[in-house]
């Protein structure tokens, strides 16, 4: 079918629910929802890696199975590799490995090693579906067998690997026959504009069209807007907001109209930005979804990082009247947040290996911690594969019950809101970490701490201490560090900055660390703390740079 057909098509079929829809959730408003366990997102491109359809099947089969018997009770997955081609004979949309890039076109790629490795891949993904294999289909009845919710998620605007535009092998039909003329003005990178009625439209039909083909295997769907939370050209986010709006009302009409048909519920989860702000500069009206209950689950989430300190108390706080469920993102990426482990009493041999950017049980643990502190109602592994690895059984252990973890060790952290896409009032983006100083300087940062650490009872962890990392400050340098009205330390920096010579792929990076212990844990409030620091350096032209505040909490 010509695509300008489709469109019509979807278009046409988009006004007749718009007209029918009834602003709210008809089946579940006003009901409780079930316990969704740990929310596992497979979100990776490991669908397919097998290199044959017989090996997929059981690459398939068994990592589902690896999630039998854990905390996880529901399995989302992503319909599409990227967003716009799909691992079904799709006709809304394309389907993966719908064409074949050109050697010569591969060869001037941005980055070809890349091409090559998506188009083998993508062949993979082909070859199993055209062996009459369905891979959404097969991981959902997997899903099911052993007891498990099945949610398929999209994603409503992913740039990823665009930078060769309609060359790029995740580029689908839609993007090659109208190029830029839906574009999100003066970016870089191929951001769809949703003002575009027929972009939306677009959109619209592919969620519509998996529902309809997995409505008896599913559980409900996501929409992905945090790949990526930019969705009309700036500032114009909020003064066209509406139109995603009536988008997320028409998936939950249909989503409603199906509960009615199969009498079950079918429920509605989204991920979005981290505050209530960001995700109106993004277009995003999720406080009218909530209020309205317009979706059921909501995953708070930054792009690429763990964060130990998104407020999604005010996520929570909106979600009470409505009956809505906040399901904060636990990635598995800490490029921004460092990840070394913290030791009672670290020195130069601690720091000698190299830093991964991925989390730590001990972060994970202490997210969890912050966000059942402020209410959650439980969490979202998002962007891990399967199988389930060791790092990943550690994690959704942490996520389970917030007894298990209260006497293990956790590290709380400042966290970088690095990969913002967009700029505060103050045309500044908006970075805690890192802060750098000409001479001298100070700032104070917000420190979450959700472990009631001083509890009545509660056995006293072993060690708790404040790390800081550090860029060009020296042993002449004089360093004061406060958490609320208390000085921790105030002095010289000589004989306390350990150095770190291990490589690291973490941004930014840090060249010494400087830790003190924190004896009298009664200045910890649970909840949001103060941590200030003060550098002065001994030469007042040297510039010196605080990149990372870290709370490291052990019990052995």
């Amino acid at each position: 079918m010509n695509i300008r057909l489709k469109l019509k098509a979807i278009v046409l079929f988009s006004m007749v629910l718009l007209l029918t829809s009834a602003c709210g959730n008809a089946f579940a408003n006003g009901k409780s929802l079930p316990d969704f366990g740990v929310l596992f997102n497979d979100d990776g491109e490991q669908i397919c890696n097998a290199p044959n359809p017989e090996a997929a099947i059981q690459q398939i089969n068994s990592g589902v199975k690896s999630l039998a018997g854990t905390n996880v009770k529901t399995l989302i997955r992503n319909v599409g590799y990227g967003s716009e081609v799909l691992y079904y004979p799709s006709t809304a949309g394309s389907t993966i490995g719908w064409r074949t890039i050109p050697d010569e076109i591969a060869e001037q790629s941005f980055d070809k090693a890349w091409v090559q490795r998506v188009t083998k891949y993508m062949n993979n993904c082909r070859s199993l579906i055209d062996a009459g294999v369905d891979p959404l289909r097969l991981q959902g009845e997997r899903a099911k067998e052993i007891g498990l919710r099945f949610i398929a998620t999209h994603r409503m605007n992913d740039p990823h690997g665009i930078k060769d535009g309609v060359n790029n092998p995740l580029a689908g039909e839609f993007k090659v026959e109208h190029g830029a003329q839906y574009l999100i003005e003066n970016k870089p990178d191929w951001f769809f504009d949703y003002v575009h009625e027929e972009y939306r439209s677009y959109k619209l039909g592919i969620i519509l069209e998996f529902i309809d083909r997995y409505k008896d295997i599913l559980d409900g769907v996501q929409l992905d807007f945090m790949r990526h939370p930019l969705y009309f050209t700036p500032p114009h986010g909020m003064e066209s907001a509406h139109l995603i709006t009536e988008m997320v009302s028409q998936v939950r009409q249909r989503l409603d109209e199906l509960s009615e048909e199969q009498g079950k519920p079918y429920y509605l989860f989204v991920r979005v930005p981290s505050t209530i702000r960001d995700a109106k500069w993004a277009g995003l009206e999720v406080d009218k979804w909530i209020s309205d209950r317009l979706v059921d689950v909501v995953t708070p989430a930054l792009i690429y990082d763990l964060s130990n300190n998104m407020p999604v108390d005010e996520f929570v706080e909106l979600a009470k009247k409505s009956g809505a469920k906040i399901y904060p993102n636990i990635i598995l990426g800490a490029k921004y947040t460092g990840s070394r482990p913290i030791e009672e009493v670290p020195t130069a041999d601690s720091y000698k290996t190299a830093e991964v950017s991925r989390i730590t049980p001990e972060l994970a643990r202490a997210a969890a911690s912050n966000y059942w502190h402020m209410g959650a109602s439980g969490f979202e592994m998002f962007n891990w594969t399967l199988p389930l690895n060791t790092l990943g059984t550690n994690v959704q252990a942490a996520l389970g019950d917030e007894k298990t973890i209260r006497d293990t060790s956790k590290t709380f952290a400042v966290t970088p809101y690095r990969e913002n896409l967009w700029k505060d009032v103050d045309g500044k983006m908006p970075l805690p970490l890192p802060a750098k100083w000409v001479g001298s300087g100070s700032g104070t940062f917000d420190l979450y701490v959700g472990d009631k650490l001083k509890a009545e009872g509660r056995k006293k962890p072993d060690y708790v201490g404040v790390r800081l990392g550090l860029i060009n400050v020296k042993e002449t340098d004089t360093i004061e560090l406060k958490v609320g009205d208390e000085v921790l330390y105030a002095g010289s920096a000589a004989g306390k900055l350990i150095p770190v010579t291990g490589t690291s792929s973490a941004v930014p990076l840090k060249e010494t660390y400087f830790q003190i212990e924190l004896d009298n844990l009664r200045v910890l409030n649970p909840g949001r703390n103060s941590i200030s620091v003060a550098i002065a350096a001994s030469d007042s032209a040297r510039t010196v740079e605080l990149t990372e505040v870290q709370l490291g909490v052990l019990n052995h």
